[in-house]
């Protein structure tokens, strides 16, 4: 009976940690030509920007879940098309997926849209980060871009 009790618990908390790591972006964060193209490829856009505005609207005081939206610059462009500003709507809830970003910092963005969506969105899976961070990457989205690949 206890070896049934023990089994049980054991498949509960197997099954429960599936929600846990959600968001597990192993191998994501690779910068290799075949995963920045393949970012690339799935994105909607892909850009640099410098953030001009950022604000938090709450959604669940209990669990202090907010959306955040900022309000980019764009500086320039690998794919996509864009206005000069471009704004993301990303929805920050505890540990999930949401990313935020800094205000007066450059940014590598990796973004997505539906065609329904007014705004964009993005997450820490994706391969988005600081521009100063990024020399590598940007190298090789430049080559993807001249050959055509993005």
């Amino acid at each position: 009976m206890m070896r049934s009790v023990g089994v049980v618990l054991v498949a509960l908390v197997l099954l429960g940690a599936s929600d846990a790591f959600a968001c597990s972006c192993v191998g994501s964060y690779s910068t290799n030509l075949k995963n920045v193209r393949d970012a690339a490829q799935r994105a909607t856009v892909v850009f640099t920007g410098f953030v001009e505005s950022s604000s938090r609207e709450p959604i669940d005081p209990d669990s202090g879940g907010h959306i955040e939206t900022t309000v980019f610059r764009v500086t320039k462009v690998w794919k996509g098309k864009l206005a000069e500003t471009v704004t993301f709507q990303i929805d920050i809830q505890c540990c999930v997926c949401g990313r935020s970003f800094d205000m007066g910092e450059t940014y590598l963005v990796y973004g997505y849209r539906s065609d329904e969506d007014p705004y964009f969105t993005t997450d820490i899976c994706s391969r988005t980060k600081k521009k100063a961070s990024a020399a590598w990457e940007l190298s090789l989205l430049s080559r993807l871009l001249r050959s055509g690949e993005i």
